[in-house]
């Protein structure tokens, strides 16, 4: 169903080109004695900056698309801190 509330629950973000550029990375170092990156193929890699709550999620989506619903912010007090 639809939400009339933000979450309270944060979320990463990343731009689908760099996302490309550190896979294409991390595959160019695999097997190389690359001396800036120790590369095991067993482990997780992530790549983000930071991590911004569901309330701001949805303003600057607003921002951008001025016709989306209103929701109502999360304004419990255990708000999650990203």
């Amino acid at each position: 169903g639809a939400r009339s509330e933000a979450p309270n629950d944060s979320m990463s973000f990343i731009h689908v080109e760099d996302c490309a550029k550190m896979h294409t990375r991390i595959l160019d170092c695999m097997g190389t004695s690359d001396n800036k990156m120790i590369i095991n193929p067993h482990q997780r890699y992530m790549s983000l900056i930071e991590s911004l709550h569901w309330n701001d999620i949805l303003a600057l989506l607003k921002e951008l698309y001025p016709t989306l619903p209103v929701y109502k912010t999360y304004d419990g007090e255990d708000r999650v801190i990203p």
